[in-house]
């Protein structure tokens, strides 16, 4: 019985817990679509890091943004970079790039073609950002309002 406590101690504390305090809330009667990218993905073409993956965001809701690791580690891993960006999609532009390929939301080829349409949109600067250091997450009490933030539209240095 001694063995089995110590193993089910074992397995239980080793994992990585999730960090689930960061907190976005949409402050608009459109439902958005939420992605986060350190510069360093973005300037060197890297694949994305799926830190949260493509996570959508009702009207007016609050929601809270889990990783397994700690939001500290990313930083870490990223430098150094210094920044995480917050990228902002309306979701009304996603549906309706997926709309003109006959595609509906509800499809079963809608969650491939997902991450492709945002990527289209992303090229063409069809997006909000907000850059974050990790003193500023803290100093928010990791709390981000869109769009109260300040998040401003796609511009040539992020749409590569």
């Amino acid at each position: 019985m001694k063995y089995m406590y110590m193993l089910f101690c074992f397995v239980f504390f080793s994992c990585d817990p999730e960090d689930n305090r960061l907190i976005i809330r949409n402050n608009t009667k459109d439902s958005i679509c939420v992605r986060f990218r350190f510069p360093s993905e973005i300037d060197y073409n890297k694949e994305a890091n799926e830190r949260s993956g493509l996570r959508e965001v009702l009207p007016l809701e609050r929601i809270s943004i889990g990783i397994f690791n700690r939001w500290e580690g990313e930083f870490e891993r990223a430098k150094p970079d210094t920044l995480i960006y917050v990228l902002i999609m309306k979701k009304s532009e996603i549906n309706s790039s997926l709309l003109t390929r006959n595609i509906s939301s509800n499809s079963s080829e809608f969650d491939n073609l997902q991450y492709h349409i945002w990527d289209s949109l992303y090229i063409r600067k069809k997006y909000m950002y907000k850059g974050y250091s990790l003193k500023d997450l803290e100093s928010l009490k990791w709390k981000i309002n869109y769009p109260e933030d300040g998040f401003q539209y796609g511009c040539s240095s992020h749409g590569k």
